[in-house]
């Protein structure tokens, strides 16, 4: 099967390029995680070179590009130092790389973006290590420039995650289209399940899986059981958009308050707050690789010699193989489990006041565009949290999800704004 490395430039106490209240390591992975993101669809294996925000040298890069077997390799990065527009580069003399260079540009004009052309990096001028050493090794690379963070008007194509999203699928259908991917065939679930249309339940005891509830019809159905476990176990597997509703199209999984049971043992899936945690890179190194600040999700909940596998996305829980998808290993006791066993996790009650991260669940709620707006710019329906829990106008800021919350720049992971009468404590 194809497969791609899709590199991510910068990271770590390297941030590269940065203006505006702009920091390019982290645009870099954002637009690479929404090219991986688009190419699940298709018959590749697209991985990215580091999944997380740290140091990595080209030697590193180079090293898992060639032992992952990867038949080609797009960086990613963006520009500065006067100018405006894409560019696109590829070594000297790779008739292959330039060919796909020149498809990429052409997504990138699609799109809105200026071209200053693609370019030749040679030894005497734009000398990148990470088209250099590929391309001598047979392998398809190109590094890509999407646009100039010192100027105004380019940063403005740039400072939004729809924004950013947009540039991660121009990249991810080039890769489509120089490489002739197909879309992979859709896979049935084995368990059980029921058409895909909304239906009125037959029998109001049955546990539904769907993305969502509306008069008395669950969305998106996937499946019906008897037994609550059995659905909820179906929906991990189906991700992190599904939920599980009962009869009477009350939301049962997940809960608000799942990852702060106190009986609750590790499992698949489970959501961890790690603070300065130490990271290693196997269940019997005696030495930490890095240490991990943020939420990480059970890779698959087993104690493995005391230590937990964990990894950044829950999507990922479980997938193979296990070297793209777990970021490493965390002592037992760092999500307050025993050590020598599973244990029960130990997070605080959440605070019953509005707080940043609160869930609040809306039907049919009218969004405005800031606390001062009279006219609402939306209706919104689902589960949103509140950005920072401030109560700004008699109104509060939502995100989608809790890893936004408090996020910088505000304009790119708030919402909206709601009625506070709505936020209830």
């Amino acid at each position: 099967m194809f497969k791609i490395m899709i590199n991510p430039e910068h990271g770590g106490t390297d941030g590269g390029a940065a203006y505006g209240g702009l920091v390019e390591k982290t645009l870099n992975f954002k637009a690479a995680k929404y090219c991986c993101d688009y190419l699940e669809d298709y018959d590749c294996t697209a991985f990215l070179s580091r999944e997380t925000d740290r140091d990595m040298g080209i030697s590193e890069r180079l090293s898992l590009l060639k032992k992952e077997g990867a038949n080609a390799v797009v960086t990613v990065a963006h520009n500065a130092g006067g100018g405006d527009g894409c560019e696109v580069f590829y070594w000297q003399g790779d008739t292959k790389s330039k060919a796909f260079a020149n498809v990429l540009e052409k997504q990138y004009k699609a799109i809105g973006q200026n071209s200053r052309g693609v370019k030749i990096s040679s030894e005497s001028a734009y000398n990148f290590g990470m088209v250099r050493e590929p391309s001598k090794n047979g392998i398809i690379a190109i590094l890509s420039e999407f646009a100039f963070l010192d100027n105004a008007a380019d940063r403005k194509m740039v400072d939004s995650d729809e924004d950013l999203k947009r540039q991660g699928e121009a990249i991810a259908k080039a890769v489509i289209e120089y490489f002739g991917l197909k879309k992979k065939e859709p896979s049935k679930p084995e368990s059980p399940t029921e058409p895909e249309t909304p239906s009125k339940p037959e029998n109001e005891n049955l546990y539904r899986v769907g993305t969502g509830w509306s008069n008395g019809k669950c969305l998106g159905q996937k499946g019906a059981f008897a037994v609550y476990e059995n659905a909820i176990n179906f929906c991990k597997e189906l991700g992190e958009k599904y939920k599980v509703f009962d009869g009477s199209g009350r939301e049962v999984y997940p809960a608000d308050n799942a990852s702060s049971d106190s009986d609750a043992s590790p499992y698949a899936g489970m959501a961890i707050k790690l603070s300065g945690a130490k990271l290693y890179g196997s269940a019997s190194a005696t030495t930490p690789s890095n240490t991990v600040t943020g939420t990480y999700y059970l890779y698959d909940g087993e104690n493995i010699g005391g230590r937990y596998r964990i990894t950044t996305l829950k999507e990922r829980c479980g997938k193979t193989p296990i070297g793209k998808n777990v970021t490493g290993y965390v002592d037992a006791s760092a999500i307050g489990a025993a050590s020598g066993s599973v244990g029960s996790s130990s997070t605080s009650p959440a605070p019953s006041a509005p707080y940043a991260g609160m869930a609040v669940k809306l039907s049919g709620v009218k969004l405005y565009g800031s606390a001062s707006a009279t006219t609402p710019a939306n209706t919104i329906t689902g589960t949103y949290y509140l950005y920072d829990g401030e109560n700004i106008g008699d109104r509060y800021r939502i995100t989608t999800s809790k890893e936004r919350c408090g996020k910088e720049p505000v304009g790119s992971n708030v919402t909206g704004y709601i009625d506070a009468d709505l936020v209830k404590a």
